[in-house]
C-alpha cells in the first residue's frame, strides 16, 4: 500500500513539473508565465534589492551630519554634487545589481496571443506594450532611485526618462518617474529642464498620497534651489507633513532657515524649535537648532534666553561647542543693538573655539563686520583674514567677504599707523608721571599675557606628548601644513598662504616687505605684496632718532626690551621734529584710507568720514586739493 502511494505521488510531482516548466520561460507569454515571472521577480530578486535599498537609505538619512552654518540640504544625497560639503555614506550598488538582474532574467518581451481580432482598441493597446512582466516596472524604479541616491543623477534621470516612455499603460508609475527625473535635474542644477517637466504635471495625475508627497517635495526643492523662498514655503510645509524621522527634523530646520531668509523671525523660531524637539534628533542637531533660535529671537527680554545659554556652558558635553554658545549670546545682544556686549561675546567665542572650523569662521565674519562698520579696520582685518581660508567658496556672500578681506590687508596698515601715532602723541602730551604709569600698565599686561601664553604652551606640549605616547600624533611637519591638503607647493596654495600670512600678522603685526622688517623703532609699517601699489606710503627715514629730546636714556639693553620703560619711551615723539613726522604719518594714513575705501570698497560714507577727519584736524594738509 505504501509503495503504491509513493508511485502515485511521484507521478503527480512529475505532472506538476511538466506543467510548471513551460511557465518558467520568458519566451512564452500567457497568464501563467506572467504570474510566475512576476512572483519570482518580486520575492526572489526584487525583495533582496529593496531591503538593501531601504536599509542603506535610512542609514544615510540618520547618520549624515549636516553643515548648519549654511542652508541645509533637503536630502543628504544633494551633497554629492558639492565637493566642499560633507559627503553622505551609503552604497546602493547591490540594489542596482538586483534590479539589473531582474530586468535581464525576468523581462517578457514576446507578444501574447489575443482572443478575437487584433485590431480592437483594447487588443491594440495590449499588444503595444513593450513589457509583459506585471511587476518589472518596480525593478526599473528601484534601479533609478538607487542610481539617484548613489549620486549618479544623470544616469538616474536617463532611467526615469526610459520608464516614462516605455510604461505608458501605468500612469501613476509614469508620473512618479517624471517627478523623480525632475528631482535629478534639480540636483544637477538643471533648473530649466526640471521646470519643463514639473509644470506639465497636472493635479489630477496625483492619484495617491505617495505621489502628492513627492510632488510637494520636488516643488519645494525646485524653488529652494532657485532661492525663491516665498514660493517654496507652502510646498515645504506639505513635504514636512509627509516626512518622518531624520528627514522630518532636517526639513524643519530648513523651514526655519527659509523663514529666516523671508525675515519672519517668529515663525523661524518655531521651526527651529520643532527641529530641536524631535525625539529622533541627535544632540548636535538640537544644539544647533537652539543656537539658530538665538538669531531670530524676538521676545521683549533677552535675559532668560541668555541665562539658558549660559547654563549650557556648565555641561561637559558642550565644551567643544562653547564658541557657538557665546556666538548665540552675541546674536541676542546684537538683536537689541547692544553692539558692545555683542562684540564682547563674539570675542569670547573666538577665544573658546577649539576646532578652528567653519563655526569659528562664521563668528569671525560677524565680529569682523561689526569692527568694519565701526571703522576699526585694525581689528576687523585679522578676523576676516583668519576666516576666509576656512570658508568654502559656496558660503553665502563669499565673494564680497573675500574682497573685503583682501582690501583690509592693505587698509589695516594705514589704520594701524594712524592709531599708533595718535596714541604716541597723546602720551607725549601727558605729564611725565602719568605717562610712566601708562607704560607700567602696558608692561604689566604684557607680562600677564606672556605668562598665560607660556602656561598654554606647556599645556599643549603636555597634550602633544600624551598623544604621541598613544601613537596618535602625526609627524610635526605634516601637522604644521595639514591645511595644504592638495600637496602643492606652499606658495601655490592660496588657503595655506593666507593662513601663513594671518599667523605672521598675529605674531609680528602688519609689516612692510623690506629689509630689516623686524625693527620695531620705525614710525610706520606696511605689509604689501606689491611695492608699486598707489596706496603704499612712503618710507619714513630712521635718521631722526626716536629717543631725541627724551629725558630718559634709550641706550643699553632696555631700549630693545619690551619689558623695560625705555623701550616705549624711545618710541614717543617728544621733540618737535618727531611730532611733525608723527602728524605726517597720520595725514598720509587718513588720506590713503579714504582712497582705499572709495576706490576699492566703494564705501563712500566711510571715505567721506575719513577725509572729513583729515580736513578738520589738518586743514592745510598737502592732500586737500585731491580730497576736495
Amino acid at each position: 500500500m505504501y509503495a503504491k502511494f509513493l508511485r502515485y505521488a511521484s507521478f503527480m510531482l512529475a505532472a506538476i513539473v511538466m506543467v510548471a516548466l513551460p511557465a518558467c520561460s520568458t519566451k512564452k507569454n500567457n497568464a501563467a508565465t506572467r504570474q510566475y515571472q512576476a512572483f519570482i521577480t518580486r520575492y526572489n530578486i526584487y525583495y533582496n534589492g529593496d531591503t538593501h535599498y531601504k536599509e542603506t537609505l535610512a542609514d544615510m538619512e540618520s547618520k549624515y551630519e549636516d553643515d548648519y552654518s549654511r542652508r541645509v540640504y533637503m536630502h543628504p544625497v544633494e551633497a554629492k554634487e558639492d565637493n566642499t560639503a560633507p559627503q553622505p555614506s551609503g552604497d546602493f550598488n547591490r540594489s542596482i545589481e538586483k534590479a539589473q538582474k531582474a530586468i535581464q532574467l525576468r523581462s517578457i518581451k514576446k507578444k501574447p496571443k489575443v482572443k478575437g481580432s487584433r485590431n480592437t482598441p483594447k487588443n491594440k493597446e495590449w499588444l503595444k506594450r513593450e513589457e509583459y512582466n506585471p511587476f518589472l516596472h518596480n525593478a526599473w524604479m528601484m534601479m533609478g532611485r538607487s542610481q539617484y541616491f548613489n549620486g549618479d543623477f544623470l544616469g538616474a534621470a536617463s532611467t526615469f526618462f526610459y520608464i516614462s516612455k516605455h510604461f505608458t499603460w501605468l500612469p501613476a508609475t509614469v508620473t512618479e518617474a517624471k517627478l523623480l527625473q525632475a528631482l535629478c535635474y534639480i540636483s544637477m542644477g538643471w533648473q530649466y529642464e526640471a521646470e519643463i517637466i514639473i509644470t506639465r504635471i497636472k493635479k489630477d495625475e496625483l492619484t495617491s498620497n505617495k505621489l502628492r508627497r513627492l510632488y510637494n517635495y520636488v516643488y519645494a526643492n525646485f524653488y529652494i534651489h532657485a532661492d525663491n523662498y516665498a514660493d517654496a514655503e507652502p510646498f515645504l510645509l506639505e513635504a514636512i507633513k509627509g516626512a518622518s524621522g531624520a528627514q522630518k527634523t532636517r526639513l524643519n530646520f530648513l523651514l526655519g532657515q527659509v523663514y529666516q531668509h523671508l525675515d519672519r523671525p517668529a515663525e523661524a523660531y518655531k521651526a527651529y524649535a520643532a527641529a530641536g524637539s524631535s525625539s529622533s534628533a541627535p544632540y548636535r542637531t538640537k544644539f544647533n537648532a537652539r543656537i539658530k533660535q538665538s538669531e531670530v529671537f524676538q521676545g521683549a527680554d533677552i535675559e532668560p534666553e541668555v541665562k539658558a545659554l549660559r547654563r549650557m556652558t556648565r555641561y561637559d558635553r558642550n565644551k567643544e561647542y562653547l564658541d557657538q554658545v557665546y556666538y548665540a549670546i552675541g546674536n541676542l545682544s546684537l538683536s537689541r543693538r547692544d553692539t558692545a556686549r555683542a562684540i564682547e561675546n563674539y570675542e569670547l567665542a573666538n577665544e573658546k573655539s577649539t576646532r578652528n572650523g567653519i563655526d569659528k569662521a562664521v563668528n569671525q565674519v560677524r565680529l569682523g563686520e561689526l569692527y568694519f562698520l565701526q571703522g576699526n579696520y585694525e581689528k576687523a582685518q585679522p578676523n576676516y583674514s583668519e576666516a576666509v581660508p576656512l570658508l568654502p567658496e559656496s558660503f553665502p556672500d563669499y565673494t564680497n567677504i573675500k574682497r573685503r578681506s583682501d582690501v583690509l590687508d592693505e587698509l589695516a596698515v594705514y589704520s594701524q599707523n594712524v592709531n599708533l601715532q595718535d596714541s604716541l602723541l597723546r602720551l607725549a602730551d601727558m605729564p611725565e608721571e602719568e605717562r610712566n604709569k601708562v607704560i607700567d600698565k602696558i608692561i604689566e599686561e604684557l607680562k600677564k599675557k606672556e605668562k598665560e601664553e607660556g602656561e598654554e604652551a606647556r599645556r599643549q606640549e603636555y597634550l602633544a606628548n600624551e598623544a604621541a605616547n598613544d601613537n596618535k600624533l602625526q609627524d610635526n611637519s605634516t601637522q604644521s601644513f595639514m591645511i595644504n591638503s592638495d600637496n602643492s607647493w606652499y606658495f601655490y596654495n592660496t588657503a595655506t598662504k593666507n593662513a601663513g600670512r594671518t599667523e605672521f600678522q598675529k605674531r609680528w603685526g602688519s609689516r612692510k616687505l623690506e629689509d630689516n622688517w623686524r625693527r620695531r623703532n620705525k614710525v610706520s609699517f606696511a605689509f604689501t605684496e606689491d611695492d608699486d601699489s598707489p596706496y603704499e606710503q612712503e618710507d619714513v627715514s630712521d635718521d631722526v632718532s626716536l629717543s631725541e629730546g627724551t629725558s630718559h636714556s634709550a641706550s643699553g639693553r632696555g631700549a630693545d626690551d619690551p619689558h623695560s620703560p625705555e623701550y616705549y619711551l624711545r618710541q614717543i615723539p617728544l621733540s618737535d621734529v618727531q611730532k611733525v613726522t608723527a602728524n605726517d604719518v597720520i595725514q598720509d594714513g587718513l588720506y590713503n584710507s579714504g582712497l582705499i575705501l572709495k576706490d576699492k570698497m566703494e564705501d563712500y560714507p566711510a571715505a567721506h568720514k575719513m577725509w572729513d577727519r583729515l580736513l578738520t584736524r589738518y586743514p592745510d594738509n598737502v592732500y586737500r586739493l585731491d580730497v576736495y
